[in-house]
């Protein structure tokens, strides 16, 4: 053969292996396309069974979908492995639940005596769309969803996985399930961090049930932005402009790497202070007389709880009885003040006194610090004062004091009770729902308008008064959007909190104030309640998530959903004063 039918042949080869490739490529996109559909479809599915209860008549009919759906991923997973996968026994390895469904679908198909059944199919789906949730993110490409409706959509599939396996027999005491919306309200609750609940977490749900809280609550206060970007640093993902963006504006950092080593630093940090808390509640909780597994996983849970200032306790009365418990009271406070300074205030803090970088304190390291502190301070004085008298009256003044700190502390975000709020006074409650409203700091396991947004309140208002229209603190001068911002928020939040509590006045009977502490407890993903919201009907309830989950996410993420924000306007008219006053 010549030089030229040599190379005509080779390009002829090389053509087609590049037609290949891309008919592969275009197949491998299809099949995911498809699994993405499917993975909506499995979600709808799951949710209707699981929400309504379904007659023996229907069974049959939803079942001849979960055999379709399986046979479909069965499918899929047989031809990645055939043709589109050069290392099959690694693929096979790495992706176990597509061989599990593999298998199993084979088994039914080629031995008539083995069968899937229908819990069978469910918890087959169910893996599957855990496995799989990544290709819904091509559908989501369709639909143009917007990165803060993709925060909304993570946040909400974690919750809904919560609210199916706390549905499963296996997760209540009595393997009897618990109604569906008292699931899907327990799984808001604990994705949220606010810790109200409409069930008894120690004696109504199981181990397992306790375990699935405990997942969802790490979850949730570490945030699904954070194990998303963990995900990609683990899986070495490339990070695209705008996550860039998101991700540095969210943990206040200068660039790409300083983000993922301010992410790892949470994570690493996270779960040191949770196991040093864990260590020592067994070592002040122990005694021969108790089980040593049950003390072991009380501790790690209110050590997760309490740092994720979830507010979730395993004891039916919170932590009244450790109220004067001092090492008891201490660790908890200790890890619910740790947790609510907010990620970056924490990273500053590591970098300039761990590290002894040459760095100064960032202006939020020190807002948080010093509002956090004032807040404290000023929530026991009062509470101490209102109190003293009152539900305290037969206590020492010492312990008056401890109750005092510890209900200050812990009403702004966690939610614990070392005492019965139901018996303080009005102007403690109030004093309770201001604290609430403010919450923790931001990037934090809390919620509230944040202690950043009340600080730049205060600095606004001190320099109006003294006709001082510059935003300077502390040798900086604060950006006038921040300023806005923190006034918007505190706008939207007590917006949101009287029109939440009109609709809950509507749908439920209960006094007004305590009707209005619950909506501002969920807000401020604090979960204290002066005993209503066991009592709240199904709308009353689906109230109550829907304000905890903005309280969680935050309003203006809330609102960037479903709002589209405009290109900023390099132009200005001209001035005009309004009179105010």
């Amino acid at each position: 053969m010549d030089q030229t039918t040599i190379l005509t042949l080779r390009s002829l080869y090389y053509s087609f292996r590049l037609l290949i490739h891309n008919v592969y490529n275009r197949f491998d996109q299809l099949l995911k396309g498809i699994s993405s559909l499917l993975c909506l479809v499995i979600i709808i599915l799951l949710f209707l069974e699981f929400a309504f209860h379904l007659e023996n008549t229907h069974l049959s009919g939803y079942y001849l979908f979960h055999y379709l759906l399986i046979a479909f991923f069965a499918t899929d997973s047989l031809l990645r492995v055939l043709f589109f996968k050069k290392t099959k026994w690694t693929y096979s390895y790495q992706n176990p639940i597509n061989s599990l469904v593999l298998i199993v679908f084979s088994l039914d198909l080629f031995y008539p005596s083995f069968q899937i059944n229908f819990f069978i199919s469910q918890i087959l789906l169910f893996m599957v769309l855990v496995s799989r949730v990544s290709h819904l993110q091509l559908f989501l490409k369709w639909l143009k969803v917007r990165p803060t409706q993709i925060i909304i959509l993570a946040f909400l599939f974690v919750i809904f996985v919560g609210t199916l396996l706390l549905s499963l027999p296996l997760s209540t005491s009595t393997n009897i399930p618990i109604p569906f919306i008292d699931a899907l309200f327990t799984s808001f609750s604990a994705v949220c961090v606010t810790g109200l609940t409409v069930n008894n977490i120690g004696s109504d749900f199981s181990f397992f049930g306790q375990l699935i809280i405990l997942f969802l609550i790490q979850i949730g206060g570490l945030g699904i932005m954070s194990f998303s970007a963990l995900l990609m640093l683990i899986l070495r993902r490339k990070v695209s402009q705008s996550d860039t963006m998101r991700l540095q504006e969210n943990y206040a950092t200068m660039n790409l790497k300083e983000t993922f080593s301010a992410i790892g630093f949470i994570f690493k940090f996270t779960l040191f202070f949770e196991f040093i808390g864990s260590v020592f509640l067994i070592a002040f909780w122990y005694t021969p007389q108790k089980n040593l597994h049950d003390i072991i996983f009380s501790a790690i849970f209110h050590s997760i709880s309490a740092f994720c200032n979830a507010g979730f306790s395993l004891f039916s009365d919170s932590l009244i009885s450790f109220q004067f418990h001092f090492p008891t009271v201490f660790i908890i406070s200790f890890l619910i003040i740790v947790g609510g300074l907010g990620f970056p205030v924490l990273f500053n803090l590591y970098q300039r006194y761990i590290k002894h970088k040459h760095i100064k304190l960032r202006l939020q390291t020190r807002m948080a610090l010093i509002i956090t502190g004032f807040l404290i301070v000023f929530g026991t004085i009062i509470i101490f004062l209102t109190e003293y008298s009152h539900s305290m009256n037969a206590l020492t003044v010492f312990q008056k004091l401890q109750l005092s700190y510890f209900q200050s502390v812990t009403t702004r975000t966690a939610g614990f009770m070392t005492t019965d709020i139901t018996m303080f006074h009005p102007s403690t409650i109030m004093m309770c729902i201001i604290l609430m409203i403010i919450g923790a700091s931001p990037v934090s396991t809390g919620g509230g308008i944040k202690t950043t947004t009340f600080a730049l309140i205060l600095i606004s208002f001190w320099n109006i008064v003294k006709s001082s229209f510059r935003f300077d603190y502390q040798h900086k001068t604060i950006d006038p959007n921040s300023v806005f911002v923190a006034f918007a928020t505190l706008f939207i939040a007590i917006f949101l909190i009287f029109s939440f509590s009109f609709f809950l006045f509507l749908t439920d009977v209960a006094p007004i104030d305590k009707l209005l502490f619950e909506v501002v407890s969920a807000f401020g993903t604090v979960g204290l309640s002066l005993g209503v919201t066991p009592h709240l009907s199904a709308i009353g309830k689906l109230i109550i998530m829907t304000i905890m989950f903005i309280g969680r996410i935050g309003p203006f993420v809330f609102l960037y959903a479903f709002f589209q924000r405009r290109n900023v306007k390099h132009y200005s008219y001209p001035v005009e004063k309004v009179s105010i006053v």
